[in-house]
């Protein structure tokens, strides 16, 4: 049969032209299911016109008829018309159209992929969605299938359009390290791993906070229930929670492992591109005992999303510093990996992250050895898009009780605030005004539960966000200064140790007071601006790429705890805790990048 079938193709084509006639026996199948799917999914009574179906349900069952006609009529043209087909194929050969065949068919991918994700969000489709899912099921299913069968024919055509278009980065020297600092590296790391596993066997399970049964009722969800990936909680810390089995032991064991992990990578990373031994080694030291500080290890043992962020967030350091040293397809994929558990952790992370998107697509167009960025920050767009989808998709969505808290407690009591969302058509009346001055959760959460306050409940999840965005705008003299004026609850505390009873202080507080200032915060944070914007000044020309990561990094942190500051009125101090250790480790990270160029006599 197979003879008959592809004797007038050229012997070398031949594989591939079964190929695509399995591809075709594949497509005709998957019509002829959703075709039965169909016929046997009957349409409700008071729309019925034929044989129980709509006129809808037709409409749809005659595009998947169509569809298999395509299917069977391209069957029969690669078995009868072999002459025609080849010299389709020698055209696109010859004319070097096979790039634009690439572009096309991965276009078409996109568009499917996308047409999924609208038609689940749109609402005025989400009635018909039910019976549109076959056919968009059919679509993606086929452009799938014959985007992964052009990239198959064509993978020689592929690789040189990404080496061509998306060259890879040079190799980075790498310090070499000598024998004696090597061994005392060693001897670092198994003395923090032994601290670690005394620190875990002294508490064994996290402590529960007063939001922690969020996390575990959500985790507690089927995956199947659409709440689980819209519920007030993030899904990517419900999903880690629920594979550890919503237990407290296995919860602890896994943020503290995933925690050591992360700062020992950075450790590594890092200190593979200082050239002085000592500093090597001294760099090696401060990262590993600031991991060390109550500001990470209360959080690693507590049952809330800050331990995972935090550690996410060193790790995508650590993998860009290795990335920009060699580059690795593993890394470049655990870089997306770790930027999809982030974004999907922690609120404040999506919008961080794409500001880091940006800076991506800004260093990736610039630099043309680097534009594979140019892809990392169109990855990290799309689960942007997606997340902030999920957010709004609940009920109550997630941004809906922060932003009412703000309300209540920075906007009311100020009457020129007040006036300029009444004037933007928030309801203003005496319950809402009892609420002045107040925490949201006043009167048994009367700002979600009270039907006096109904109607301003509709406002905010129908106008709020865009009405208090364009407040920020309109006032930036409250938006940039209202963040430094309570600048010691913003970057100055973190949990305090009785939310911990049972954590083992292993550093002294001088020396958590020299690797996380919070005493003397005001005086720190204004002297290391200045010596950061100095060694940014006196290097602008450098060429060492690891330079601005770590600048980028800790300048990130800024707009991250303004974000933390406007974005919820409640708990400041630990919902600023990530955007603290990133500001900080970023400071220290630049500091011993300077002193190692002054020591070293390299140039940064």
């Amino acid at each position: 049969m197979r003879r008959v079938h592809f004797s007038k193709y050229p012997p070398q084509w031949r594989p591939n032209m079964r190929a695509f006639s399995f591809l075709v026996l594949i497509s005709f199948l998957e019509g002829s299911g959703i075709l039965v799917w169909q016929l046997a999914s009957f349409s409700e009574p008071a729309s019925r016109v034929f044989l129980h179906h709509s006129l809808e349900s037709w409409g749809l069952i005659t595009c998947s008829l169509v569809f298999l006609a395509l299917v069977l009529f391209t069957q029969w043209v690669v078995v009868n018309n072999s002459e025609w087909v080849q010299k389709t194929i020698d055209r696109v050969d010859q004319g070097g159209y096979q790039g634009t065949l690439i572009i096309i068919t991965t276009t078409g991918l996109l568009i499917a992929i996308g047409a999924n994700i609208w038609l689940y969000f749109n609402e005025a489709l989400k009635p018909y969605y039910p019976k549109l899912l076959p056919v968009v099921l059919l679509f993606t299913a086929t452009v799938v299938q014959v985007w992964g069968y052009i990239l198959v024919i064509l993978r020689k055509e592929v690789g040189e359009m990404i080496t061509d278009r998306l060259p890879l980065p040079e190799e980075k020297p790498i310090s070499p390290t000598s024998k004696v600092i090597s061994l005392s590296l060693i001897g670092i790391y198994v003395l923090y791993l032994f601290i670690q596993g005394l620190i875990y066997l002294s508490i064994r399970e996290v402590a529960i906070f007063p939001d922690s049964n969020s996390y575990f009722y959500g985790a507690g969800l089927e995956l199947s229930n659409p709440e689980f990936w819209s519920e007030r909680r993030p899904w990517g810390i419900l999903l880690l929670y629920k594979i550890l089995g919503n237990s407290r032991i296995a919860i602890d064991l896994a943020q503290t492992l995933v925690s050591t992990a992360a700062w020992a990578l950075l450790a590594w990373a890092f200190s593979r591109q200082i050239y002085n031994q000592w500093v090597k080694l001294i760099s090696t030291f401060i990262i590993l005992a600031f991991s060390l500080i109550p500001a990470i290890q209360l959080w690693n043992h507590a049952a809330m999303s800050d331990s995972f962020s935090i550690s996410m967030m060193i790790f995508l350091l650590a993998l860009l510093l290795l990335l920009l040293q060699q580059w690795k397809w593993p890394i470049f994929f655990s870089v997306i990996f770790c930027f999809l558990m982030l974004m999907s952790i922690r609120e404040s992370s999506i919008y961080i992250s794409l500001l880091a998107a940006m800076l991506f697509l800004l260093f990736g167009l610039v630099r043309r050895r680097y534009r594979f960025f140019v892809i990392l920050a169109i990855v990290i767009s799309l689960i942007f898009v997606i997340n902030h989808r999920l957010s709004s998709a609940y009920a109550l969505p997630r941004w809906g009780y922060p932003l009412a808290e703000v309300i209540t407690k920075r906007i009311q009591p100020n009457n020129e605030y007040l006036e300029y969302f009444e004037a933007h058509g928030m309801p203003v009346n005496s319950e809402l005004l009892s609420l002045r001055g107040e925490w949201a959760n006043r009167n048994n959460y009367a700002v979600v539960n009270s039907p006096g306050l109904k109607h301003f409940m509709n406002w905010l999840f129908d106008k709020g966000p865009e009405v208090y965005v364009n407040f920020l705008l309109a006032h930036p003299r409250y938006t940039i200064t209202s963040p430094v004026n309570d600048i010691a609850a913003l970057i100055a505390g973190y949990a305090t140790s009785s939310s911990l009873t049972q954590y083992p202080p292993v550093i002294p507080f001088l020396a958590v007071e020299f690797l996380y200032p919070s005493a003397w915060v005001n005086v720190y944070l204004w002297i290391t601006l200045v010596a950061v914007a100095a060694f940014i000044l006196t290097h602008l020309r450098t060429k060492r790429h690891s330079f601005w990561v770590l600048v980028f990094f800790f300048l990130l942190a800024i707009p991250h705890l303004y974000l933390v500051w406007h974005g919820d009125a409640h708990s400041v101090q630990r919902h600023a805790v990530v955007a603290n250790i990133q500001f900080r480790i970023g400071a220290w990270l630049l500091f011993i990048l300077y002193i190692d160029t002054h020591l070293s006599g390299k140039a940064v």
